[in-house]
């Protein structure tokens, strides 16, 4: 299973990562509200990085991921930009070949 943030320390090396670009696509769903809960001002480049076409491509992301970073974004109360978050995480799970998420 692949590491979640669960401290601060750990939630700063996930913005710093998010900060360069140098977070992966499954690493960030599977973070994606912890980050924007901490500092929505990553709005943009977490939507950036998610439906990156060259990133979506060489990530090893699994409709499950996309799935799961879903639901997570749907049940999270107060999350800025939800909607906007919900509609990256659909459109890179098409570009990634994933049609139909279950939510």
């Amino acid at each position: 299973m692949a590491p979640c943030a669960r401290a601060g320390d750990e939630l700063g090396l996930l913005i710093n990562l998010v900060q360069t670009e140098k977070i992966g696509v499954k690493m960030l769903l599977q973070n994606v509200v912890e980050i924007l809960d901490d500092d929505s001002s990553l709005l943009v480049d977490v939507v950036l990085l998610i439906t990156d076409p060259k990133r979506i491509m060489g990530s090893d992301a699994s409709e499950h991921d996309y799935a799961k970073a879903l639901i997570s974004v749907k049940r999270s109360a107060g999350l800025k930009g939800a909607g906007i978050v919900e509609d990256a995480i659909l459109h890179a799970a098409e570009k990634a070949g994933f049609l139909a998420l279950a939510s």
